[in-house]
């Protein structure tokens, strides 16, 4: 078996896993590529516990204590080597490991006790043995009752190291899959020494870039990206560097398309037919019209043939959408979002993406199909109580958000929520103050300001504002939309557009931070969540981060 682990090491070190590497893969898949060894090692020390160790003395072995001390000796520097070396890749099998090893070596320590205990020798009893190398003034029976009882505390103490083991293994911050809540499997195609090439411009995109490699490998750490600032020795070595990785991910920044480098990595990408995965900031509607107008069009000037022409790269950045729309939805381009727990939602898109182009989800994409879990992310929620939800007819949006709440809490088996028309509910709390004041007090009501571009062209908003903002019993959830096409626009538009009078002091309609929404199904749901969250929804299952910001 060691020669055999032996012949395939180079194929498992480099994770380029050889058929005969595949077919013995029992032998080395629970350990860390540089072990491969470790099964055979272990198997040894086995062997040698049961069955070597019983040629140590052989005629009186069995009624002196030097074989137990060579089982210690063993153990120990077993101990050691497991220790500094970490050779399991789950850590819930190198702590059963250590700690089934610790109590061995614990189990030989009070053998020798015993066998002290329960020597006879002329001139010398057993209880005189017992008490002169033991102490404690014990005798073979006290003995028998101490290792009892110090073997029971070792029991006890191993089921409860493992069973904190376990569950910071479980609360380990970590990428996994859903359907299994295992790290999912990494193994690279043959010709492959890294799984993701970050290519970008260092202009203006190196610091948002770096940012997010460190969070990607810090949520998947067995995630090997190549990096400029950690792997770059050569430049004349950039299109080596990109056939050696199983996926390239283009962030893409403005002066991209510019630089002479970036376009090596893209053709180089394109020429070994390299997934591409896509990522940018800004906004759908906008980036992607430039980046395909303006600098891939204005830069990638190839023939065609030796280098790619602008048509075939926006055909492998963006799809073969008829439209720019179709494009823009695909899965090859993905915008990056920093806040909280939609940074989670990029990285989870991201994940998926990467592991879709590793060999074992191309056999095997039927794993993927629950997806991961990435921590940070917002499950699903559901209300404790009836809410009642006011929107302003002028407020264009407004009411198909509200419905679509609406729906999701229904999807989830939640509390159905209420919607009323604002500017009724302010007349009817003028005119029936004291009943309303009731009523409140068991239903939970909250303004919904969807905040776009048409938002604040109706002038009876801000009289139904400057109520709700006067009223305790109404909480307002700024929700601001964020895709241009429905209207979205910068934030800072709506302090022009807007009032000054609820814009300053005392109303100050914008204290409180806006709710992004975005249109990609992905931070959609947790646009929507974090909407329900600001309402009073709390967290269902498993899910630990509601509120997050």
């Amino acid at each position: 078996f060691f020669l055999l682990l032996k012949y395939i090491s180079p194929s498992i070190q480099s994770r380029q896993i050889a058929p005969l590497a595949d077919s013995c893969r029992f032998l080395w898949q629970d350990y860390e590529a540089s072990m491969w060894f470790w099964d055979v090692f272990d198997a040894m020390r086995k062997i040698a516990l049961t069955g070597l160790i019983a040629f140590v003395d052989v005629e009186n072995g069995s009624n002196k204590i030097l074989r137990l001390i060579v089982a210690i000796v063993i153990s120990v520097l077993y101990h050691g080597i497991l220790l500094t070396n970490c050779p399991y890749k789950r850590s819930s099998d190198y702590y059963l490991a250590y700690m089934s090893n610790t109590l061995l070596i614990c189990c030989f320590s009070l053998s020798i006790i015993l066998k002290l205990c329960n020597i006879s020798e002329v001139g010398l009893s057993s209880d005189s043995s017992c008490s002169k190398f033991i102490g404690l003034s014990l005798d073979s029976y006290k003995a028998s009752i101490l290792v009892v009882f110090l073997a029971l505390g070792m029991f006890v103490l191993t089921i409860f190291s493992l069973v904190v083991a376990i569950f910071n293994k479980i609360l380990a911050p970590i990428a996994r899959l859903k359907s299994t809540g295992y790290t999912p499997n990494v193994e690279l195609p043959e010709e492959c020494t890294s799984h993701v090439f970050m290519s970008h411009v260092w202009a203006t995109g190196q610091a948002k870039t770096h940012a997010i490699a460190r969070k990607m490998k810090l949520f998947f750490p067995g995630l090997d990206i190549w990096l400029d600032v950690d792997d770059l020795v050569d430049t004349s070595q950039l299109e080596a560097m990109v056939e050696s990785s199983a996926v390239i991910i283009l962030f893409y920044s403005r002066g991209y398309f510019g630089s002479t480098n970036c376009r090596r990595e893209l053709y180089a990408a394109i020429k070994f037919d390299k997934p591409i995965i896509l990522i940018h900031e800004e906004n759908y509607s906008c980036t992607l019209e430039k980046i395909i107008n303006d600098e891939i069009y204005n830069n990638c000037n190839g023939d065609g043939i030796d280098v790619p022409d602008a048509t075939h790269v926006a055909k492998k950045l963006l799809g073969d959408g008829p439209s720019l729309a179709t494009r823009v939805d695909s899965k090859q381009s993905i915008q990056w979002l920093d806040e909280g727990s939609f940074s989670s939602a990029a990285l989870n898109r991201i994940y998926v993406s990467i592991l879709r182009n590793l060999p074992y989800y191309k056999i095997n994409p039927d794993k993927l199909k629950d997806g991961i879990r990435v921590p940070n992310e917002i499950g699903r929620v559901a209300l404790q109580k009836n809410i009642n939800i006011l929107i302003c007819n002028s407020n264009q949006g407004c009411l198909d958000l509200a419905e679509e709440l609406n729906e999701i809490l229904s999807r989830e088996k939640s509390n159905i929520i209420t919607v009323n028309d604002a500017s009724a509910f302010v007349e009817r709390r003028a005119c029936h103050e004291d009943c309303d004041d009731e009523m409140s007090t068991v239903v939970s009501t909250y303004l919904l300001l969807y905040l776009n571009e048409h938002t604040f062209e109706a002038a009876e908003l801000t009289h139904i504002l400057k109520f709700c903002i006067n009223n305790d019993s109404i909480k307002i959830v700024l929700v601001h939309e964020k895709d241009a096409l429905k209207g979205g626009c910068e934030f800072n538009e709506f302090f022009h557009k807007a009032s000054q009078e609820i814009i300053n002091p005392p109303y100050k309609i914008f204290k409180n931070i806006a709710i992004p929404l975005y249109s990609v199904q992905e931070y959609r749901i947790v646009s929507l969540r974090r909407i329900l969250c600001a309402m009073g929804a709390t967290p269902i299952k498993r899910n630990k981060i509601c509120c997050q910001n």
